[in-house]
């Protein structure tokens, strides 16, 4: 899954949809500090839960860096 934020601001609590239930890691932010950046991203994997959001039946809470890319590989769960 990718999340893009186009803007400058950044969000702690960002709630997005997911297409389904299950585990979400972060494997890539462009604002990693290794790239110059501050390091604004979600280290642990974040778990989906059931509430509905973005036309979709369960969704995640993540970090969201300012003008960053953050990719997240996804496993299905139960």
């Amino acid at each position: 899954m990718i999340v893009c934020n186009f803007t400058p601001v950044p969000y702690d609590k960002f709630r997005i949809g997911v297409p389904f239930a299950g585990k979400f890691k972060e494997i890539f932010n462009s604002d990693d500090e290794k790239f110059g950046g501050f390091g604004f991203g979600n280290p642990r994997m974040r778990a989906s839960k059931n509430i509905k959001y973005d036309g979709r039946a369960n969704s995640i809470e993540i970090r969201l860096a300012p003008m960053a890319i953050h990719i997240f590989s996804c496993e299905k769960g139960s």
